[in-house]
């Protein structure tokens, strides 16, 4: 908590930083990080798995009046909320669509934001060309309701496996483990020396992140001119220094300027790619993915560069040149 919290105030004393989702591991503390966050707009991510039986969490979310919004992670948890506040009477806060809603075209889309979700994050299945074309194809008044994760370290996989009760205690459980999650910041080393960070949630499952982010930064003049109005840059273990000037280089990236022109607000401004030549953009690009690969670090000082990861479009392979399926093998033998 206490690193999060430190990443809350960086970014809460940013001019860049429009709004901040605050992630924590255990619902304890999320109020504080609140008030750390203010006068900033503020966002609760709810846990991105809920099984049976964990009511609390639910109900907790929907007691954080001091919360603008909530990061809803799965469709069963929007259902949830909506049925609990019916029930109980309460305010529902505004809802944000996390990328794991999957919501890869414009008729899921509209789906969820005729539900009443007020702010939507693609599926990082689509590459930017894709993106920019989801956008387009939704109607003016959803289209300015699109997030992009233009920058996130990639959560890989999940697992009810804890990494950190099995090589930093004794313990085989949330009631004699020690807590070492709470303490320690863990990584995973491959056989590449990359380090991918592991973090557990309040049920004691854990998140595996990639340990290269990847970044957008070629391609947010398109999404800007497509129409994507939100813009969000995601933190895992990077120190608290680096907020600050992470955010500001992004939204000098989306107003078309480089890292010397003057401060502005991250998401705020319409048509700010207006009058920006291609090559200009390209310029302005390169220039951020090279201080990214200079000035990136993780908590143990490792630097993990930047890539383009699934940001980049690359066309599809023609029907005609993939191998047939076994079904199609047996139909020709026949």
């Amino acid at each position: 908590h206490a690193h999060v919290h430190e990443q809350v105030v960086a970014a809460a004393a940013c001019d860049a930083c429009d709004e901040i989702v605050i992630d924590f591991l255990e619902l304890d503390g999320i109020r504080e990080g609140l008030a750390a966050a203010r006068p900033k707009a503020t966002v609760v991510a709810a846990p991105r798995i809920i099984k049976p039986a964990e009511e609390a969490l639910w109900r907790v979310l929907l007691e954080l009046d001091e919360a603008d919004a909530i990061l809803v992670r799965s469709a069963g948890l929007l259902s949830r909320l909506s049925a609990l506040a019916d029930e109980a009477g309460a305010r529902l806060p505004a809802i944000h669509g996390d990328f794991s809603l999957n919501v890869a075209n414009s008729a899921a889309a509209c789906a969820y934001l005729d539900l009443g979700v007020s702010r939507l994050a693609p599926t990082f299945d689509l590459d930017a060309s894709q993106l920019s074309e989801l956008a387009q194809a939704l109607p003016p008044s959803q289209r300015d309701k699109l997030e992009v994760v233009i920058h996130t370290n990639v959560p890989i996989f999940h697992t009810e496996h804890c990494v950190f009760a099995n090589r930093l205690s004794d313990g085989d459980s949330y009631v004699n483990c020690g807590h070492p999650c709470t303490r320690h910041s863990l990584h995973l080393v491959d056989e590449n020396q990359n380090r991918h960070h592991v973090l557990a949630d309040s049920g004691c499952r854990n998140t595996v992140f990639n340990a290269q982010p990847q970044s957008a930064a070629p391609y947010v003049g398109m999404l800007r001119s497509a129409g994507v109005r939100h813009l969000r840059v995601e933190l895992t273990d990077q120190p608290s220094s680096l907020v600050a000037p992470l955010l500001a280089r992004y939204a000098a990236l989306a107003r078309g300027e480089g890292s010397e022109g003057p401060g502005a607000r991250g998401q705020g401004g319409e048509g700010v790619q207006s009058g920006v030549g291609a090559g200009r953009q390209v310029k302005l690009a390169e220039e951020m993915l090279d201080w990214l690969q200079a000035n990136l670090v993780d908590s143990t000082g490792h630097k993990p560069g930047a890539t383009t990861g699934s940001f980049k479009p690359s066309a599809e392979r023609a029907w005609a040149t993939l191998r047939p399926t076994a079904a199609e093998e047996r139909a020709r033998r026949k």
